[in-house]
């Protein structure tokens, strides 16, 4: 989470690799009971987390999604 959410913010950072977070707001961590250390509170109402993506601009952004992780399902 912390390596996704500097990405889209901090335009030093010049590519980098997230593993088991990307997915959707409203499949993961919306969709259960979680500790909320992985969701900025409010932030779904300005979108979802391919809207935040798009602000990793140019930098290459590998990510590592699993099939079976019960949380951070890869997106659809």
């Amino acid at each position: 989470m912390h390596t996704f959410f500097s990405a889209c913010l901090d335009e030093r950072i010049r590519a980098c690799v997230v593993s088991g977070y990307y997915s959707t707001f409203r499949d993961s961590i919306l969709a259960m009971h979680h500790c909320p250390c992985n969701f900025v509170s409010g932030l779904y109402a300005f979108g979802e987390m391919r809207d935040l993506v798009g602000l990793h601009r140019a930098a290459p952004a590998p990510d590592q999604s699993g099939s079976y992780d019960g949380i951070f399902r890869a997106p659809r």
